[in-house]
């Protein structure tokens, strides 16, 4: 149950809410797992690694544009569904607040 949630939420994620957010307010949000980012442009912009949504927010306000390749990433998975809503619940209120 758990790997299909996440397996739902992937596809959500990349193919609804990350081109709404693209197209609406030209934000491509970033997630931690598998950004591949310039040295020279991490440096460019002091404390940007803290938060995924702040790093995006503040590669837009530098004119920096974000890409996502068609690929896979293998990440750790919680370890219930008690752990993945309440990492979901956290990331879900930050992320408005950093933007907003």
């Amino acid at each position: 149950m758990l790997g299909g949630l996440m397996y739902l939420e992937s596809m959500v994620w990349y193919n609804a809410v990350i081109p709404f957010l693209k197209s609406t307010i030209k934000i491509t949000p970033l997630s931690g797992e598998g950004l591949f980012i310039r040295k020279d442009v991490i440096d460019s912009i002091p404390l940007s690694l803290a938060e995924d949504a702040l790093l995006s927010l503040k590669l837009s306000s530098h004119g920096y544009s974000v890409g996502l390749l068609d690929s896979y990433v293998y990440e750790l998975a919680p370890v219930n569904i008690i752990s993945f809503i309440r990492q979901r619940i956290r990331w879900n209120k930050a992320m408005p607040r950093t933007w907003f």
